[in-house]
């Protein structure tokens, strides 16, 4: 209840966030700036340069519209296109038959995604490819 608050506490609370929302008034043209070029930079596909843009807005204003979002996305998409290139690179050592590349990549990439069902499928397909050379060689 109001009347249970001591007044000047209230009167200092409630200064204390008009003060806060002035101090983000006068800084709200930098962060959409800041936000509008990230934005672009994110469009145009320059990740590293709109996380950047995302973090100095942030920096600026903690809460910065959307930036954290952002960021999040920006970080998913980075870690999907690492992903996808270790087990390019794995499936790319094995079909030119360097198995220890391609597990070493396959296991960077599991360990980047655990249970991921892709790296494990290659990482079997691979002990297959193997057992199946090892076989012939006996024959």
């Amino acid at each position: 209840m109001l009347g249970d608050v001591d007044p000047p506490r209230r009167r200092r609370t409630v200064g204390a966030a008009a003060q806060r929302g002035l101090a983000r008034a006068a800084r709200i043209d930098e962060v959409f700036a800041l936000l509008d070029a990230a934005a672009r930079d994110e469009q145009a596909g320059r990740l590293a340069a709109a996380l950047a843009g995302y973090r100095k807005a942030l920096s600026v204003d903690d809460e910065a519209p959307g930036a954290k979002d952002a960021i999040s996305r920006i970080q998913a998409q980075q870690s999907g296109e690492a992903f996808a290139a270790v087990m390019s690179r794995g499936l790319a050592a094995m079909a030119d038959g360097r198995a220890a590349e391609a597990r070493s990549a396959f296991e960077q990439a599991l360990a980047m995604r655990p249970g991921s069902r892709e790296a494990q499928d290659a990482l079997d397909a691979l002990a297959r490819s193997e057992q199946a050379r090892d076989l012939q060689a006996l024959t």
